[in-house]
């Protein structure tokens, strides 16, 4: 991979010397290539500069508050603020200038682990304060573990995750292939903004999903871009969120984490130098709009506390006719 000469970029990789090989770039603490089996199953671009005009947030981190708020408005201890909107009136992954689009230090590196630090002016985010991040990729077993640990000098919202693209197929086809089930007992209800209702459905988990097939759930037709919730707020254990396989590869995937929830995306809006539908993402987090939403988990984080978020990937491959 070459560096961009318009954007000093840093790339990384480690290894769990097993066959798992992981790229990532300092800008936007991203994932850039998983490669494992000889397949790469992320989606990515040939050169890193293309990551500097990426719309799709490629394997980025994503903060300070991914996912959409309505009319971009929030309230933190009675004060109003609002954030940047970049769809239509509302917010997207903190309106444009979060931490996808920062330069992250490295600040420490191994064979197979890489961490890297931020320090986010929120007022970058329309909020005050300077969060404090940590992301920390590691590979080993055949799994890549994300964690992030935060803290903010004021009481804030936050809710981060990773908006890595997969295609277990190896290829750059749409998932048609793919086969996924879901360890999710709810699902949150939306607009047609994708801006939630404030309704949560219940849900008999597990239950099995593919764009191929027409859902049994008919919200979700038309491909899959809803979040899903597995557990109370309180649970920290890692859970299974997820398992998906690839028809054509034979590769497996199990997504764990400790968050209640996830985002399930199924790549509808991507484009060229992608297709429709070319990959999915599996985005461990609290639930959009949480912010304005009573019934949902908070993401509020107090001054001083602290907040330790962790996903899983374990990929595996199984023998194909």
């Amino acid at each position: 991979m070459q560096k961009s000469s318009r954007l000093i970029m840093t790339p990384i990789q480690i290894s769990d010397g097993a066959g798992l090989t992981v790229d990532l770039l300092d800008y936007g603490a991203r994932i850039v290539q998983i490669n494992a089996a000889g397949l790469n199953l992320a989606c990515s671009y040939d050169d890193l500069a293309q990551f500097a005009q990426d719309p799709f947030y490629l394997g980025a981190t994503i903060g300070p508050i991914t996912n959409r708020i309505k009319d971009g408005k929030l309230s933190i201890n009675e004060q109003a603020y609002q954030m940047p909107t970049n769809e239509g009136n509302n917010t997207l992954h903190s309106g444009g200038a979060g931490f996808d689009k920062e330069i992250w230090q490295i600040t420490e590196q191994s064979s197979n682990s890489a961490t890297f630090e931020l320090s986010y002016d929120l007022a970058k985010a329309g909020m005050h304060g300077i969060l404090r991040t940590i992301t920390r990729y590691t590979v080993g077993a055949g799994t890549l573990r994300i964690e992030y640990q935060s803290s903010c000098d004021q009481t804030t919202y936050i809710n981060l995750t990773n908006h890595v693209y997969l295609n277990l197929s190896g290829t750059p086809t749409a998932i048609d292939d793919h086969e996924f089930t879901l360890f999710a007992d709810a699902m949150v209800m939306v607009d047609d903004h994708n801006i939630p209702t404030g309704e949560i459905k219940s849900l008999e988990a597990p239950w099995a999903y593919s764009i191929a097939r027409t859902p049994e759930l008919s919200e979700l037709e038309g491909l899959c871009d809803h979040h899903f919730n597995v557990a109370q707020a309180d649970d920290s254990k890692l859970k299974v969120m997820l398992q998906a396989c690839s028809k054509t590869s034979g590769m497996q995937l199990e997504v764990r984490g400790n968050s209640p929830g996830f985002q399930f995306y199924t790549g509808k809006s991507l484009s060229s130098p992608f297709v429709a539908s070319g990959g999915f993402c599996v985005e461990t987090q609290l639930a959009p709009d949480a912010i304005n939403q009573t019934n949902f988990y908070s993401p509020l984080l107090i001054a001083g506390d602290s907040r330790h978020q962790i996903t899983e990937l374990q990929f595996s491959q199984i023998l194909t006719n």
